[in-house]
């Protein structure tokens, strides 16, 4: 969440809150930015072999700081990292340039090839992650090994009959 001009994790202590303590403070534990930080969107907490961690969405964005996601370990509150980045090809710096910029999928208008939401099936021990990737349709990672995610199944629905080339006019948003 934006604070101040911060773009990432913050960790806050709840405990006065849950507690009902009148006038509560909610102080800072930490924070965690990334290199590629978008506009991060939503955060999930689960364990893996009792191990905690928080599946982190960006979205939006643009060039290699484009909307996508990470596994964050947050064993350590007070110092949390980014474990793996769940990224695509087309999100990657390397594939930056004037190829992408000529793709008429790119449009950064109509959020072109951006990281939106993505799930867990278990928030105990999950063996993958869904994530929609806007006009790069649903996307399934492998994370039984956390810092090595995987690509394993997608789906991207084709364009309607009679849309064009236009993917927004089309409704092939993910």
């Amino acid at each position: 969440v934006s604070d101040n001009g911060f773009n990432g994790l913050t960790v806050l202590d709840v405990s006065q809150v849950q507690a009902r303590t009148p006038l509560p403070t909610v102080p800072v534990v930490s924070r965690l930015s990334w290199p590629q930080v978008s506009i991060p969107q939503n955060a999930t907490p689960f364990t893996r072999n009792g191990h905690r961690y928080v599946l982190e969405t960006d979205e939006f964005g643009g060039g290699a700081a484009i909307g996508a996601a990470r596994i964050i370990d947050v064993q350590n509150i007070k110092k949390p990292f980014v474990v793996s980045n769940l990224r695509l090809a087309v999100n990657a710096a390397k594939a930056q340039g004037a190829d992408l910029e000529a793709d008429p999928g790119n449009d950064q208008q109509f959020q072109g090839y951006q990281g939106h939401y993505c799930s867990l099936p278990s928030r105990v021990d999950p063996t993958v992650i869904a994530c929609s990737f806007i006009l790069s349709g649903l996307r399934v990672f492998d994370i039984r090994h956390v810092a090595h995610p995987r690509e394993i199944a997608y789906f991207n629905k084709p364009l309607k009959p009679g849309a064009g080339s236009t993917p927004t006019k089309a409704g092939s948003f993910a």
